[in-house]
């Protein structure tokens, strides 16, 4: 029963690795196609849209915004 368990934990790891990836991808489709079509005309506006993509690490590339998201999440999650 013991070795049954462990195999389906060991199982696991790599679904949730592959869920977690294919969210994120989803998410950063919605969120660059959303991001993009801001009417930007004014100085502020361009510096209010930059400032609301550094915000949520919209300006870093993929990789670093999915590396860099877990570990902010790992650093806050124990604390309240």
């Amino acid at each position: 029963m013991q070795t049954y368990i462990m195999r389906r934990v060991v199982l696991s790891l790599p679904t949730l690795f592959g869920v977690s990836v294919v969210v994120f991808v989803l998410l950063r489709l919605m969120r660059a196609t959303s991001s993009h079509s801001w009417p930007v005309t004014s100085a502020r506006e361009r510096r209010d849209a930059a400032a609301i993509l550094a915000e949520f690490r919209l300006d870093q590339n993929i990789a670093q915004q999915y590396v860099g998201g877990w570990r902010r999440r790992s650093r806050t999650s124990g604390r309240r």
